[in-house]
Order: C-alpha cells, then sequence, then structure tokens
C-alpha cells in the first residue's frame, strides 16, 4: 500500500474527508496532515469548546481558513439539541468520509456515510456506561462505525467490552517541521541558572497523571543533586493539593509554577528545558510527549503494552513506579553525554512514526481498505 493509494485518492476518488469534534487539536494536526499530502480535508469544531479543543489555540488565526467549520455547542439537554443536531448532520453529510473524535459519534452516525471513531480516553468509559441516553447514543456511534482508531494501549481492556467491527491502534500525527530541536527562548532563560532542568506540562492530576508521585519522586531525587529545578504548569484539578505538598516536603524554592502556555510558549518551553517528564499512571503516552520528543527531548514517562507495535525499542525513559522516576532524574541530570543521545534518537523516532505524512499515509490506507 503506501503512495500508489495516495495517489489514487488525490486523482480518482477526489475524496473529502471530514474531522469533527476537535478534542485537544488531534483533530486539525490530522486535517492539516492530510492537506499537506493534498487531500480536501476539513475539520468541525463546536464553539465553547476548552480553550486546548480550539484551532486558534494551536495556530493564532487558523480559524479564517475555509476549511475549518465552527459549529453551535453539541451540549445541554438531548432534547433540546435536535434543530442543532440536523444542522450539523445535514452539513457534514456533505463529505465522503467521516473521522469523528471522543464524543462526536453520537451525532454524525446518523450522516450515513463511512464513519472511523478516533477515541480520546474519556468516552471509553462513558459509551462502557450508557448510563444516559447521550451514552447509549455515543454507544451506537462506536457499533456503526468502520472501526474505532485508539492511541493508548491502555484502551483496550475497556474497548474488548463494546461490539466494535474492527479496533485499530494508530499514532497522533504532530507537525516535525514546526516541532524541532532549537535554542531555548528569552523569555525562559531564567530558568536555566538552576542548572538541569526537567519540565513538566501535564496538568496537576493526582488519580491520572500521578502529579503526587512526580512531586514526591523529584523530593528525592534532591536530596541526590541540589542543582536540579523542576518547571510545572499551574493548572489542574489538584493544584491546591500539589502546592500544599510542595509545602509539606519544603521543596517550593526548587520548582517554578509557570501560567498556561500558548502553544508557541510551549514549544519554547520543550526547546528551553532540558528533560521533559509527562505522566506516572495509565502507561500511556499523548501529544505532549511527542511533542517533546520531537524537539529533541528526552521524555520520563510510564509506559506499558507498546511493545506489540514497534519493531524496535521506544525511545522513552519508561519508568514504572515513584523511585523509577527518582532514579531516571538523577541520571539524566548527572549524564549530560547520555541525554543529548537519548534526545537525538527521540526526534529521529518522532519523524519515523509521528511526523504529517507517515500518520497520513497510514489513516489514508485505512481509510481504502475498510471505508471506500
Amino acid at each position: 500500500m503506501g503512495n500508489i493509494f495516495i495517489s489514487e485518492i488525490i486523482h480518482h476518488f477526489n475524496l473529502r474527508i471530514a474531522h469533527f469534534n476537535n478534542i485537544a487539536n488531534n483533530a486539525l494536526n490530522y486535517v492539516l496532515a492530510l492537506r499537506q499530502q493534498g487531500i480536501d480535508a476539513h475539520l468541525f469544531f463546536e464553539e465553547g469548546s476548552h480553550s486546548f479543543s480550539q484551532p486558534n489555540w494551536e495556530i493564532p488565526g487558523i480559524e479564517k481558513a475555509k476549511w475549518i467549520h465552527k459549529i453551535k455547542r453539541l451540549s445541554g439537554p438531548v432534547w433540546s439539541l435536535s434543530i442543532r443536531v440536523l444542522q450539523t448532520v445535514y452539513e457534514v453529510s456533505k463529505f465522503d468520509v467521516i473521522s469523528a473524535w471522543d464524543t462526536g459519534p453520537a451525532w454524525v452516525q446518523w450522516t450515513k456515510k463511512p464513519l472511523l471513531v478516533h477515541s480520546a480516553g474519556g468516552d471509553l468509559l462513558a459509551a462502557l456506561r450508557s448510563a444516559s441516553f447521550r451514552e447509549r447514543l455515543l454507544r451506537k456511534g462506536y457499533e456503526r462505525a468502520c472501526c474505532l482508531i485508539y492511541y493508548m494501549p491502555h484502551q483496550e481492556e475497556f474497548l474488548d467490552k463494546l461490539r466494535i467491527k474492527r479496533k485499530i491502534f494508530s499514532r497522533l500525527p504532530i507537525n516535525e517541521k514546526r516541532y524541532y530541536p532549537k535554542e531555548g527562548s528569552v523569555k525562559f532563560k531564567h530558568l536555566k541558572k538552576y542548572g538541569t532542568l526537567f519540565f513538566c506540562p501535564s496538568r496537576q492530576d493526582w488519580k491520572w497523571k500521578g502529579s503526587h508521585i512526580l512531586i514526591k519522586a523529584y523530593s528525592e531525587a534532591l536530596r541526590y543533586d541540589r542543582e536540579i529545578h523542576l518547571a510545572m504548569v499551574k493548572w489542574g484539578t489538584d493544584l491546591a493539593k500539589s502546592l500544599e505538598l510542595c509545602k509539606r516536603l519544603n521543596i517550593e524554592d526548587k520548582i517554578s509554577w509557570l501560567p498556561q502556555l500558548n502553544k508557541q510558549d510551549l514549544i519554547d518551553m520543550y526547546c528551553s528545558c532540558d528533560v521533559v517528564v509527562d505522566q506516572f499512571v495509565v502507561g500511556s503516552y499523548g501529544s505532549a510527549s511527542i511533542e517533546a520528543l520531537m524537539c529533541g527531548r528526552p521524555v520520563v514517562i510510564k509506559l506499558k503494552g507498546y511493545d506489540r507495535y514497534y519493531s524496535e525499542e521506544l525511545p522513552f525513559v519508561s519508568v514504572q513506579n515513584q523511585k523509577g522516576i527518582t532514579d531516571a532524574i538523577i541520571m539524566l541530570s548527572q549524564d549530560r553525554q547520555k541525554r543529548r543521545a537519548i534526545g537525538t534518537r527521540s526526534r529521529e523516532w518522532a519523524v519515523k512514526y509521528h511526523s504529517y505524512k507517515s500518520v497520513s499515509t497510514e489513516y489514508l490506507n485505512l481509510i481504502l481498505e475498510h471505508c471506500h
């Protein structure tokens, strides 16, 4: 399969593809990757959705593009949504293939067009519960889809409990031309005075991200190396608990709390730090980790279940517990040459598996196999 099939899509089928529901801007990146291949791909996103799911947060001003469509919010009581849902179904039905993200399948399943479902995580739990009418609609959307695409191995235990025609592990596309190793930003230069700089872009969430595990592990690492420093982003449901934990551990002066960063600042911070530390509970990586790898930074994270999807070792510094995080922090802070070697391989691996061309080629082949 490969480029011959892409050429066939462009010149023979002339498919128009819609991505619906821009969760965490992953759908936008898919659309950008497809358009780079010459595909007429469009994005539909809901007004009033989370700021991180707004196209303008990813790329300021991009919402003006003709291939981006803002629709009215599909929230509130289901009985009050009928007109908005009908309008949405009508607009999305103009496309040949539809990719629906997160809870989007609940609505666009009514288009009667080939449907691919992309799971973000929480949507699987909602479909399994099927406690409300909306959740039952979502589950029905899963069952009607050509296939469900998932990105995290830990989701498989939930997928096995749903009646899905086909489930496919895939990868999120990241623009390798925008995320690349470069000099750190002057804006974050003040953080470099501390020595080895670790950066955690994840929200403060003890249940799903393990923020408290990281803080405790970092506190232990400080006993061995006082020159290290940790930068974290000041947001999340457990922010107050994390701040209190830092105070209790007496490490407040060894952590810098950054405001929520826009995307360009986030990229600059990846390039300004020495190491990225991500999440330590679910065992899966998301777009933030790949963005950091693209920028040539080592990523410390808990991983499990990926080996069967890759023929080579993943470049992450994988840890399984608090002690593992502590050991990784100490090792990376003391061995600059190893940091650079891991960073170089991280970039190469990310480009190989997560570049726009790599992911969009795999996606287009999937459409030809199962949806056309």
